[in-house]
């Protein structure tokens, strides 16, 4: 806290959207001022796995289908997210190495979630 500019937690089973912005974020703010400074940025990283059916039930952020993927990067940005990070490892080194998949996933949510120009979400 003393001497970070930004907060980069890994969002997936242990550290969800709700902690963040119950827990987390609150105790960050809290250990700022205790330290006379403004809160670091937030700036997560979410695994990134577009699906072509919803994921139901108990989810990561950056796990589901299109919708769902865009409704996390949304609830991270209504939180304060100044950047966040995709990253498509999933736990298995051979599969990342797949970039086309990757890509493929990133150009998919430039096309129809992400407004690049206007670095908003659509």
């Amino acid at each position: 806290m003393r001497f970070g500019d930004a907060w980069h937690p890994i969002l997936w089973r242990n550290v969800s959207i709700p902690y963040v912005e119950s827990t987390a974020l609150p105790e960050i703010k809290r250990l700022a001022q205790e330290e006379g400074r403004e809160p670091p940025a937030f700036c997560p990283r979410i695994r990134l796995e577009i699906t072509q059916e919803a994921v139901e039930g108990d989810r990561e952020p950056g796990r589901g289908d299109l919708k769902q993927v865009a409704a996390d990067l949304r609830a991270l940005q209504a939180l304060g997210a100044d950047h966040v990070t995709l990253d498509w490892y999933a736990g298995n080194l051979e599969a990342t190495r797949d970039h086309a998949h990757g890509w493929a996933m990133l150009s998919m949510l430039a096309d129809q979630a992400i407004d690049l120009e206007h670095e908003e979400l659509r």
